[in-house]
C-alpha cells in the first residue's frame, strides 16, 4: 500500500541531507596548473572541509602513484610527512603539508595526472578525492617573427615570407593565414627543424603566394597576413601584418617617358641615317663624274704645255 507524503515533510528531509552532507568530508578548492615551463616551480592546493571528522591523512598521487602523505599529530604538535620517490617528482619539502604541495625543478617527466586524496579517521573513514592534469612544456625563449615581406604590391606579385618560431618543445605549430583564409599546399615552404638545446626545436615555416586582384578587394585595397605560432596546448601568438598595393600611376608616366626618350632617339637617329644615305648616294652618284672632268682638265693642260714646246 503506497502512502502519500507530504511535500512539506519531503522537503524538510532534503534540507536535512543536504546538511548533513555539507558537515562530512569535502575537497572544497583544488588546484593543479593546466601547464607549466620546464626547470620552474609549481604549487599544488588541496582545501578541504572535515566536518564532524577526524583528519587521518592527506595523500598525494601523480599517475596513481602515491608521492606525498601528511599524517597529523603523530606526536604533539609534530605532524609526520612521508615521501615516496617517483620519476619526475622533485619536492620542495619546506613549502609543502596539509594543504598543498611544492614541486621544483620541473621536467618533462613531471607532467601526468595529480591527485589528492583526503581521509578520515574512526568512526567515519571518510575519504573525498579530486584530480587533475599537469603538462610541462619548454616555453620558447624568444618571440616569434616574420621576414621578407614589403610593403607595396601589385595583383600577379609573388609574397615571399618566413615566420620564425624560438627555440621551445614541443616544437612550435605555425600557421598562415591570408585575408584570413588558411594557406595551404603549395603556398608553405617548410624548413628542417634546428636543433638548440637538449629537446628544444626551432621552426620556420614559410610563404608563397602570388597575389591576385581578388585579393585587394578590401576597402581599403590591403592584403592580411598573419602568422599564428602555438607550442602545445599553450595561448597562440598571433603576428598580423598588412600590405598595400602600389600605385600604377608613377611607373606609368616613367614608362611612357622612357617611351618618349627611346622615340625621340629613334627619331634622331632615323633622321642621321637618311641624311648620311643621301650624302652617300650623292658621292657614289657624282663621285666618277667629277673624277673624269678632273681627269679630262689635267690631260688638255698637259696637250697645251706640249704645243707651247715645240
Amino acid at each position: 500500500m503506497w502512502c502519500r507524503a507530504d511535500p512539506a515533510s519531503l522537503l524538510s528531509l532534503l534540507l536535512l541531507l543536504s546538511l548533513c552532507v555539507a558537515k562530512g568530508l569535502k575537497v572544497t578548492d583544488f588546484m593543479v596548473p593546466r601547464y607549466a615551463d620546464v626547470g620552474s616551480t609549481v604549487v599544488l592546493k588541496c582545501d578541504f572541509t572535515l566536518g564532524q571528522g577526524k583528519l587521518n591523512s592527506v595523500k598525494w598521487y601523480k599517475d596513481e602513484a602515491e608521492f606525498f602523505r601528511f599524517i597529523p599529530d603523530t606526536q604533539p604538535g609534530q605532524p609526520e610527512i612521508l615521501l615516496f620517490p617517483q620519476s619526475g617528482i622533485s619536492l620542495d619539502q619546506y613549502r609543502s603539508g596539509k594543504n598543498s604541495v611544492a614541486l621544483k625543478d620541473l621536467t618533462y617527466n613531471s607532467s601526468g595526472i595529480y591527485k589528492c586524496e583526503v581521509s578520515t579517521d574512526s568512526p567515519d573513514f571518510k575519504t573525498d578525492t579530486m584530480n587533475g592534469s599537469l603538462t610541462v612544456y619548454a616555453y620558447p625563449t624568444r618571440s616569434p617573427s616574420v621576414t621578407g615581406l614589403n610593403s607595396l604590391y601589385l595583383p600577379g606579385d609573388i609574397v615571399l615570407a618566413n615566420c620564425s618560431a624560438g627555440p621551445s618543445h614541443p616544437p612550435a605549430q605555425i600557421t598562415w593565414f591570408v585575408n584570413g583564409i588558411k594557406a595551404y599546399g603549395s603556398q608553405l615552404l617548410p624548413y628542417p627543424l634546428q636543433e638548440e638545446g637538449e629537446q628544444l626545436y626551432s621552426k620556420v615555416l614559410g610563404l608563397r603566394v602570388e597575389l591576385s586582384e581578388s585579393d585587394f578587394e578590401t576597402r581599403d585595397a590591403t592584403v592580411a597576413l598573419r602568422c599564428v605560432v602555438q607550442v602545445g596546448e599553450l595561448d597562440a601568438t598571433n603576428i598580423d601584418n598588412t600590405v598595400r598595393r602600389r600605385r600604377q600611376t608613377l611607373r606609368s608616366s616613367s614608362v611612357e617617358s622612357s617611351s618618349q626618350r627611346f622615340s625621340n632617339n629613334d627619331s634622331s637617329m632615323t633622321i642621321a641615317s637618311q641624311s648620311f644615305a643621301v650624302w652617300c648616294l650623292i658621292i657614289s652618284t657624282f663621285s666618277p663624274m667629277w673624277l673624269l672632268r678632273l681627269r679630262h682638265s689635267h690631260l688638255h693642260h698637259q696637250q697645251n704645255v706640249h704645243d707651247r714646246s715645240l
